[in-house]
């Protein structure tokens, strides 16, 4: 029998529950510079979301395209149709946590990051099943991967 949405385990009370439009979602203006994974020149990326999607790409035509797009949203389009890296689903989560690095190291999101003591941070997504806490039924048994990137991120700033 199938569970209601409201029978799903939910966060936790205390949780810090982010999506689109908050200082800690990847499609946030945020300017990294990071080293291009096929040159290993320094190029400026204006969010994660264009930095990740990028570095989606086998070549470098492609990651450059992606980088280039206007906004967020058309970078994680084109990063959704580029040729994927063979080793992709092993390395996305730290390609991730570098792009989050870079970003949190600016302070007025190190600051938003640090302020979250040690609350638990998940991205409550209702779309994305694998990086948010929201599941396909409405519950809250997603893997919240960016939540745990963003919860590693935090512990290394304060280390």
């Amino acid at each position: 029998m199938a569970m209601n949405a409201h029978e799903m385990p939910q966060p936790p009370d205390d949780a810090v529950m982010f999506w689109d439009g908050h200082p800690f979602s990847n499609f946030e203006p945020s300017p990294i510079t990071l080293a291009c994974p096929f040159t290993g020149q320094p190029r400026e990326y204006a969010t994660v979301e264009h930095y990740f999607q990028a570095c989606k790409a086998t070549a470098l035509e492609d990651h450059v395209h992606v980088a280039a797009q206007p906004s967020p949203l058309e970078a994680k389009t084109a990063g959704r149709a580029v040729a994927l890296r063979p080793d992709w689903q092993e390395r996305k989560y730290d390609v991730m946590v570098t792009a989050l690095r870079a970003k949190f190291a600016l302070p007025q999101f190190r600051d938003a990051l640090l302020a979250t003591g040690d609350r638990p941070i998940a991205e409550d997504s209702p779309y994305d099943f694998e990086w948010g806490i929201r599941d396909a039924n409405g519950g809250y048994t997603g893997n919240n991967l960016l939540g745990k990137a963003l919860m590693e991120v935090r512990a290394g700033l304060r280390a």
